[in-house]
């Protein structure tokens, strides 16, 4: 994990070439003098302060996909790391005994059908024959509750029928979404008890990054900023995330996992390792120079600028470094032209001869 920056506006670099005092080249009378020191100016730029850390990616979603009926598996239709569509067959488990009660009910409901509609008739005789007193009000009582019990008999055995064909619909494992299947945890032959976990599908159309970060940042990361993504596995491909929870991480004090929600550009899969940018500050006019430009004296960090064809050293109070450049915080006003390569071997006032470079 470390701490980087990059640039909003582009850097101008002027390139020059810088001789001490001597002989400038063949053609004139002075002596040869040391090879040329290349400098360079930098104009003021904007630049964000970046934390980086390495995380991996989960699904956003990944059900587990279990068994809803007690069986045997006669069949599995699909392996890890397949790709699959909600309603795909994935397995499919032993329903001989779900059509043994299904065909025990089907059978009941006819046997009760024929009872109720027996009595019923039995009813309506009962009912004509106490209008004319021929039986006790007791009798059409018995008949009608005769009546009721083979009614109730009868619906009770039509849910057993729709349970049987509905447990005999679940021994056919499908995938609840699409996906792709991250776990199999079933074979043939296996039993299946109700509950028992058969599949995990992990969807990829939405991805979330799991990224930890120090506690010298946590109180700066909130819901809703910005994270640049990339993985080894898409090398070259960068995508851009929104922070979308922030979890404190067990056992470390103040340090907090953040949860960044992606899109998945393509071939990004769960478990995969990611590497996470989250932007902690921006710095406007920001001066940068080069880092072999900045040269520790004994009177302090110092910067050779050229003035008036000499080496002026300045004291410098520097910042951030990323990417060979170090922001200068004091010193420079970001105008300057500034000696890179040899400005360890100046001195304060040394002459020196410039040149512009000519295009080639």
């Amino acid at each position: 994990m470390r701490t980087t920056a990059r640039s909003l506006l582009p850097i101008a670099i002027l390139s020059l070439t810088l001789y001490a005092c001597g002989k400038a080249d063949d053609n004139g009378g002075a002596p040869p003098g040391p090879r040329a020191t290349p400098v360079t100016a930098a104009d003021v730029e904007t630049i964000y302060v970046r934390e980086e850390t390495l995380g991996t990616v989960h699904a956003k979603q990944a059900p587990t996909v279990g068994s809803e009926v007690a069986a045997r598996v006669l069949s599995v239709r699909v392996d890890e790391g397949e790709p699959v569509r909600a309603g795909d067959l994935l397995a499919e488990l032993d329903a001989g005994d779900f059509r043994l009660a299904r065909d025990r009910s089907a059978a009941e409901i006819q046997r009760l059908e024929a009872l109720v509609e027996n009595q019923e008739r039995q009813v309506e005789r009962n009912r004509r024959m106490l209008e004319r007193n021929l039986v006790a009000q007791s009798v059409v009582d018995d008949a009608d509750a005769e009546l009721r019990a083979l009614r109730g008999q009868l619906a009770a055995e039509r849910a057993n029928l729709s349970q049987a064909e509905r447990n005999i619909e679940r021994t056919r494992i499908v995938a609840p979404v699409s996906g792709r299947i991250e776990t199999r945890l079933i074979d043939t032959g296996d039993w299946a008890a109700v509950g028992t976990p058969l599949f995990r599908i992990a969807t990829d159309e939405v991805l979330r990054a799991h990224l930890p970060f120090p506690e010298y940042v946590a109180d700066v990361l909130r819901p809703g900023l910005p994270v640049r993504l990339s993985s080894p596995a898409a090398p070259g491909m960068e995508v851009e995330g929104r922070i979308e929870e922030l979890r404190p991480m067990i056992g470390a004090a103040r340090a907090v996992t953040v949860i960044a929600e992606f899109r998945n550009p393509g071939g990004w899969r769960a478990g995969a390792s990611v590497n996470g940018s989250v932007t902690l500050d921006r710095r406007d006019n920001a001066v940068l120079v080069p880092e072999v430009s900045v040269v520790q004296r004994p009177a302090g960090t110092v910067v050779y600028v050229v003035e008036d064809g000499k080496a002026r050293a300045r004291p410098v109070r520097t910042g951030i470094r990323y990417e060979g450049r170090v922001e200068i915080l004091q010193g420079l006003n970001g105008a300057e032209r500034v000696v890179v390569d040899g400005a360890g071997f100046l001195t304060d006032g040394a002459p020196l001869q410039v040149r512009e470079e000519t295009a080639s």
